[in-house]
C-alpha cells in the first residue's frame, strides 16, 4: 500500500469505475477516485474506512481533494479513529447533528430551493416546472419547518385537490413531494419520508381521442384564417407529428438548406430525454413536400426562428390562446397539439404500419437490448411513411381541382 501524499494524489487517473486506494501509515484512512465523468472531470475525496461497535463495516467521507490538503485529512481521520476505539461512531454523529440542525432551521421552501439547486436543476430541463408545483401547489407549507409537516398534511392536500376534480394536479404533486422527501431522507434533513405511506386513487384515463378526416379539414381550414405564423406551427404539428416543443424552437440553421429546406434536424436539447443523459440523441426529420412548401410560404421574421413569438427573439408559444383561436376558428372544441400525434400514430397503425415504424414518426426513442447495438437512422423509411401521411392530409384539405397545397 502506498504512503498517500499529494503527489500521489495528484497522480491518480479516473477509471470507467470508482475505486480506492489505502494508506500504509494510517489504517482505514484511504483516497476514493470516482468514475469518469462525461464532462472529463475527476473527483477525489478522502475517506476512512471502519467497523462500528456492532461491527459493521462503514465508510466515511471525510472531504473532498483541492477543498481538504492530505494533512487535513489525516488529521481528521486520526482523530475520527481515536473517537471509534472510545465506542463512538463518528458518521452516526455526525448525521445526528446535521438532522438535528435542519430539522429545526430547514423550511420546506429552503428546502425546495436546495432541492432544485443541487438535484432537478442539474438533471432536468422542466425544473421550473418542477419547481413551479412544489412551490404553487404547497404554497401553505412554505414557511413550515419541513420536519414538522406530517403524513396527515401531505394526504388532507391531496384528497383536497381531488374532490375539486384536479386529478392532474393531484398526481404530479404526488410525484413530486415523494421525491423530496425522499431526496431530504437520504440527506438527513428528515428521519424518514412522509411520503412512503401516502397514497392517492386515481382512474387511469385512456387517451382514444383521434381526429376524423372531417376535423382534420376543419382544422386546416381554421390554420388558414390565422396569422400565417400560427396558421404554419398548426399546420406543421399537424403534417409532423412531433411534439409541440419540438416544433416552436425550429430554427433555420437545423434546416439541410435554409432556403430550400427538405430536411430537419431537432437538436438533442430539445429532444425529449434527460437532461444529464450522456446519448445525445437526435431526431431527424425529413420535410414532405407539402411541409416544405408551408415552412417556404411562411414569412421571415427572425434570421434564426422559424416561429418567432410576439415577444422579439424567443420562440413561439404553443399556449392556451393559440387553441382557444384553433377551437373558435374550426369548432373542434377539445382540439389539442397532442392528439395530432395520436391522429398520425392512429392512421399508420390502420394502415398496417409497425409500432416501430409509429415510433419512428413520432420521434420516440428505440427499447431493448437490440436498440443498445443500433445507431443508424432510416431517414428514407421514415421520409415515405411522412409523406404518406401528408398525402392523405392533402387529399382531406385540397380542393377539387387544385394540385398545388399550401
Amino acid at each position: 500500500m502506498p504512503n498517500i501524499t499529494k503527489s500521489y494524489v495528484d497522480g491518480l487517473k479516473c477509471r470507467d469505475a470508482a475505486y480506492v486506494k489505502w494508506d500504509s501509515k494510517l489504517a482505514g484512512f484511504g483516497v476514493r477516485v470516482y468514475a469518469r465523468d462525461p464532462k472529463g472531470k475527476c473527483k477525489k475525496s478522502f475517506v476512512l474506512r471502519y467497523a462500528n461497535v456492532a461491527g459493521k463495516r462503514r465508510m466515511m467521507v471525510l472531504g473532498q481533494f483541492g477543498a481538504m490538503t492530505v494533512t487535513e485529512a489525516r488529521e481528521k481521520a486520526s482523530r475520527a479513529s481515536n473517537a471509534i476505539r472510545d465506542g463512538n461512531d463518528p458518521l452516526e454523529e455526525k448525521k445526528t447533528r446535521r438532522r438535528a440542525v435542519l430539522s429545526e432551521v430547514a423550511t420546506f421552501g429552503q428546502v425546495v430551493d436546495k432541492y432544485i439547486e443541487l438535484r432537478a436543476r442539474p438533471r432536468q430541463r422542466a425544473w421550473k416546472q418542477t419547481r413551479r408545483v412544489l412551490e404553487v401547489n404547497c404554497a401553505d407549507w412554505l414557511q413550515h419547518p419541513i420536519a414538522s409537516i406530517t403524513q396527515t398534511d401531505a394526504q388532507d392536500l391531496l384528497e383536497g385537490f381531488l374532490s375539486k376534480g384536479q386529478e392532474g394536479k393531484a398526481h404530479v404533486t404526488h410525484a413530486w413531494l415523494r421525491a423530496i422527501f425522499r431526496w431530504a431522507e437520504n440527506r438527513g434533513v428528515v428521519e424518514t419520508s412522509i411520503m412512503n405511506r401516502v397514497e392517492i386513487e386515481i382512474e387511469p384515463k385512456v387517451r382514444d381521442r383521434v381526429y376524423s378526416d372531417d376535423e382534420i379539414k376543419s382544422v386546416w381550414g381554421a390554420a388558414n384564417t390565422l396569422d400565417p405564423i400560427e396558421g404554419g406551427f398548426v399546420k406543421l404539428i399537424l403534417l409532423l407529428g412531433v411534439r409541440k416543443l419540438e416544433l416552436a424552437g425550429m430554427k433555420r440553421k437545423e434546416f439541410d438548406d435554409s432556403n430550400n429546406p427538405t430536411h430537419w434536424t431537432v437538436p438533442h436539447e430539445r429532444v425529449k430525454i434527460r437532461k444529464s443523459a450522456t446519448k445525445r440523441r437526435v431526431y431527424e426529420v425529413p420535410l414532405p413536400p407539402l411541409a416544405q412548401r408551408i415552412i417556404k410560404s411562411l414569412p421571415r421574421l427572425d434570421d434564426e426562428l422559424v416561429f418567432p413569438g410576439r415577444q422579439g427573439k424567443k420562440p413561439l408559444i404553443p399556449g392556451t390562446a393559440l387553441k382557444t383561436k384553433v377551437h373558435d376558428s374550426s369548432g373542434v372544441k377539445d382540439w389539442t397539439y397532442h392528439t395530432c400525434r395520436d391522429t398520425v400514430a392512429t392512421w399508420l397503425e390502420n394502415e398496417g404500419h409497425s409500432e416501430y415504424e409509429r415510433g419512428l414518426v413520432l420521434n420516440h426513442s428505440a427499447y431493448g437490448v437490440t436498440a443498445g447495438y443500433s445507431h443508424g437512422y432510416p431517414v428514407e423509411l421514415k421520409r415515405k411513411l411522412l409523406e404518406k401521411w401528408a398525402d392523405h392530409v392533402a387529399d382531406i384539405v385540397q380542393p377539387q381541382g387544385v394540385a398545388v397545397l399550401s
